[in-house]
């Protein structure tokens, strides 16, 4: 059995390892609410070293009732932990721009993408990705509110660097798609609005363009 001294200083050795890893939500909480959420969260997980203490806030943030009034920390909290995770990502061989464009126009319907290992797509309901801006930029946040529609946000690692978008609904619904192994042609069908699918193709060819100049594409497959 732990004695006091010493499950206070586990409990100081978890904060301070969950201040130096989430930086944004301790600036977010502020010292007292961030060190009260570290001692909840160390207490609850007795077993549990500082790196995994990292892997259960996000969970514990969600069932805890009294964070469920604020649903931004919840998701503050799991934007942080996917921006770390990407930066520690193994880097993979990517599909460069050249390459992309040599595979052929006449092999385009048939390419399947497999995305970099770092790639992440979250859901969110609250304005969290404006309260994290205001946060990097040294500014005060804005008020928490819930969106009118839930908003899909890319993170991954370009070029050294973890990042993260915004995603429009039809960009958001063919990244999904593609995860699911469907190639150009089955993912653009989702979008055409008549059986003439080519115009779907050349729309679903800018996305997979885009994706992989931003280095989020591994590997090309095909059937």
């Amino acid at each position: 059995m732990k004695k006091p001294e010493d499950r206070i200083n586990s409990f100081l050795s978890a904060a301070g390892y969950l201040e130096n890893e989430l930086p944004t939500l301790y600036r977010y909480l502020g010292d007292i609410a961030f060190g009260k959420l570290s001692k909840e969260l160390a207490m609850a997980n007795p077993s549990k070293l500082n790196f995994s203490l990292v892997g259960a806030l996000p969970q514990y943030l969600k069932d805890q009732r009294s964070f469920q009034h604020s649903p931004e920390i919840y998701e503050l909290a799991c934007l942080e932990i996917a921006v770390n995770q990407a930066f520690f990502s193994p880097e993979l061989p990517i599909l460069s721009v050249q390459q992309f464009n040599a595979i052929g126009v006449q092999n385009f319907p048939k390419l399947k993408l497999q995305f970099v290992g770092s790639a992440q797509l979250l859901t969110f309901e609250q304005n969290t990705t404006s309260i994290w801006a205001a946060i990097k930029c040294e500014e005060r946040p804005p008020k928490p509110h819930r969106l009118d529609e839930p908003q899909k946000v890319l993170v991954w690692k370009q070029r050294g660097a973890p990042r993260f978008r915004l995603l429009g609904a039809e960009e958001a619904i063919l990244f999904l798609q593609f995860t699911q192994k469907l190639n150009v042609k089955s993912a653009a069908k989702l979008l055409a609005n008549s059986e003439d699918v080519e115009p779907s193709i050349a729309c679903t060819l800018n996305y997979v363009r885009g994706w992989v100049d931003a280095e989020l594409v591994a590997r090309p497959a095909t059937d």
